[in-house]
């Protein structure tokens, strides 16, 4: 398995779109790398987007 997923996997296994997700980046919730070899991609690690889920699920209970 991948430890790193796109912006779209990091969106879809949080529940929330990618614009949310650069949201959560910006107020530092998340944070992401920069993709070798693409200019403007970024990558999250698998690890911290599940540590995030389970903060939020956390909250909702």
């Amino acid at each position: 398995m991948n430890d790193y997923l796109t912006a779209r996997e990091a969106a879809e296994m949080l529940g929330i779109s990618v614009a949310t997700l650069y949201a959560y980046v910006s107020r530092g919730m998340l944070q992401s790398e920069a993709t070798e070899g693409k200019s403007r991609a970024r990558r999250y690690r698998r690890g911290e987007v599940a540590a995030l889920l389970a903060r939020q699920e956390l909250r909702r209970n």
